[in-house]
């Protein structure tokens, strides 16, 4: 029999996935805006930029966390220091509803390599296939050892979802930037109308069911929720799921009486004797062997909050005692 050179051998070693990154995009966005909040844009060390996204210290899974960060986009490094991206400051500075973090979160979504490629491959075909479909094909086409391929389809589509991309299978149309460039924020429609969600008004035309009848119904109505795969709204007063491709969210009346000029009080505004108060939080992480244990908690306490917390974190390990118990 032949011998197995060490040169193979430590191809085989050396096999792995794709380079992707190790968490998906709203804990990134999470970690980097704690990191913005804390530090702003003037960045950190690599040491305290681990902390502030949520780390003890800087081990190996701060720094690979750190890495799924860079490969979103969401944070650089410059002169030795991690500094949040300007994608993270639109994130933060911006809510949801406005053009720019959608077009944020698009970017964001598409920067990692692997994620633009395979939206890349699929899109033209409108939909993402099945798990039991892309898998096998990210395996024999993309090189995904077959133990990874399920962490980051849940990771890619969470991803797609949330950066408003993918709805059910469908995948939604974006701009690509030229070849081997992240997107750029103005390669997407910033204009694409939301998506609906709980609570929102919708409107949508529904035809009529008779056969001479051309005539279109308006309709209107609350979002009591969608469906899993995120395809139908369920609408106050219907029956039926409405395809949520069929939907356009209603904006708010405006209430003229808090506009009038007339019902606004004379004088200039108090100062908020409130203002000030709120102490800023710091985050504890202890390194365990099945992941890290955060507390998040306020600078300064009391000797009185002290005791309280004392108690309380008491409790809680005679309950995690009690359930660790019970599972052997």
């Amino acid at each position: 029999m032949a011998k197995r050179s060490s040169s193979d051998s430590d191809t085989a070693a050396r096999q792995r996935s794709p380079n992707y990154p190790s968490v998906g995009l709203p804990d990134a966005i999470s970690r980097a805006t704690r990191l913005y909040e804390g530090v702003g844009t003037a960045g950190a060390s690599p040491d305290s930029a681990a902390k502030l996204i949520g780390y003890s210290k800087n081990h190996g899974t701060a720094r690979m966390t750190m890495s799924a960060l860079k490969k979103f986009g969401l944070v650089e490094e410059r002169n030795g220091r991690v500094v949040p991206a300007k994608l993270t400051v639109d994130l933060a500075n911006f809510p949801p509803t406005h053009p720019r973090h959608g077009a944020a979160l698009r970017t964001a979504a598409l920067s990692p390599t692997i994620y633009r490629d395979v939206y890349t491959r699929y899109r033209p075909h409108g939909v993402l296939p099945p798990d039991d479909v892309l898998g096998p094909e990210l395996v024999a086409d993309s090189g995904f050892l077959p133990d990874k391929v399920e962490g980051f389809l849940a990771d890619f589509r969470g991803s797609l979802v949330h950066a408003g991309l993918l709805r059910g299978n469908t995948l939604a149309d974006a701009e690509q930037a030229p070849h081997g460039a992240a997107p750029e924020l103005a390669a997407f429609d910033a204009s694409a109308p939301p998506v609906p969600k709980k609570g929102d008004v919708v409107r949508w035309t529904e035809s009529s069911e008779e056969e001479d009848d051309d005539e279109a119904d308006e309709q209107e109505g609350v979002v009591q929720g969608l469906s899993e795969d995120g395809v139908w709204a369920f609408v106050e007063g219907y029956g039926d799921g409405v395809p949520v491709a069929d939907l356009t969210v209603v904006a708010p009346e405006p209430d003229e009486e808090a506009q009038a000029d007339d019902d606004r009080p004379a004088g200039p505004a108090p100062h908020n004797p409130f203002a000030g108060r709120k102490s800023p939080t710091r985050t504890e992480a202890c390194a365990l062997a099945e992941g890290d244990a955060v507390l998040t908690r306020p600078d300064d306490l009391s000797r009185e909050s002290l005791e309280e917390l004392q108690a309380w974190l008491d409790l809680v390990m005679k309950k995690l005692r009690r359930l660790s118990e019970a599972a052997e």
